[in-house]
Parts: structure tokens; C-alpha cells; sequence
């Protein structure tokens, strides 16, 4: 297990949020010089490029590629899932099928509602995403989803759009 600060964590979203090959296809990355692809290859340990895809929908399939738990005795520790195969697929008739290749993380199928609403007042996330009985503040970004269930000390997750 990996463990590095939230700033770190933060700087994987946004660069992941940066790289993709939706905005030209003979570029790796959209940013000048490709830094922050360059970054992001050596942050993950298998980088996972996102595919375009709509920012206000979840449709398609989403792979893990970190989880951060920002509350532990340790301090935020960060587990790095980018060489497993976790993915949740979003399917338009509101089902969700979780599948992964990781003991001990929630799989199954499970109904889903995805709103454009905030779950937490004063929180940087525009929309709430139900899995289940589950409610998380979530955001997607140019193939990056983040779900947030940070203020009542639980995990942030962070997912690439593949498909």
C-alpha cells in the first residue's frame, strides 16, 4: 500500500483530469509538452488514460485507480488500485454492476441514481451518486470521477472513464 499526502492525491485528479486523448487525437495530452502525462505515468503505477466522455453522465465503465482515506492514526494514507481491475459499469436503466479483481472491495450489482445536486452544503462536488443505500458527492471532469464521502470521514475514490 502507498502512502502519500492529500496533496498528492490531489495532484493525480488533476492531472488526470488533464490527460486525455478526447482533445486531439495526435496528442497525448492536451497540456503544453505533455508534462503532466509525464507526471501522471510516474504517479500511478499503471496509468490508465481516460476516453471521452459527457461530464454530467455516468454512463460507461470506470475504473478505480486510487483510493485515499484521509483519516487514519497514520494520517491520509493512499492505496493505489491503477494494476487492478476494478470497474463499475453505469448502465443507462439506473443498474450498476461492480466487478474487481481485489479481495475485500464491494462488488455486485446494485441500482444507481446520479443527480445534479449537491450532497453536502458548502462542498466543492456538484452531484450526488446512489449506489445502493450509499450516497456519495461526486464530481466528473474530462473522464475523471471523484466520489467523496470524505466529510463523514469515509474514503475518496478516484475513477477513469475507459469506456
Amino acid at each position: 500500500m502507498k502512502k502519500t499526502g492529500l496533496f498528492g492525491l490531489v495532484l493525480i485528479a488533476i492531472i488526470c483530469l488533464h490527460c486525455s486523448k478526447a482533445e486531439d487525437p495526435e496528442m497525448d495530452c492536451w497540456l503544453p509538452a505533455s508534462l503532466a502525462c509525464r507526471v501522471l505515468a510516474t504517479s500511478l503505477d499503471c496509468p490508465v488514460v481516460p476516453v471521452a466522455g459527457a461530464d454530467d453522465d455516468v454512463t460507461g465503465k470506470w475504473k478505480l485507480v486510487t483510493a485515499l482515506q484521509p483519516f487514519t492514526r497514520e494520517g491520509p494514507i493512499t492505496t493505489d488500485h491503477s494494476c487492478h481491475n476494478t470497474v463499475y459499469h453505469f448502465q443507462a436503466d439506473g443498474t450498476v454492476s461492480i466487478s474487481s479483481d481485489r479481495e475485500g472491495l464491494l462488488v455486485g450489482q446494485y441500482d444507481y441514481e446520479f443527480k445534479r445536486q449537491p450532497l453536502f452544503e458548502h462542498f466543492d462536488r456538484d452531484y450526488t451518486l446512489k449506489i445502493g443505500n450509499s450516497k456519495e458527492a461526486c464530481s466528473i471532469f474530462e473522464g475523471s470521477m471523484v466520489l467523496d464521502s470524505s466529510p463523514v470521514d469515509g474514503p475518496i475514490l478516484h475513477l477513469i472513464r475507459i469506456q
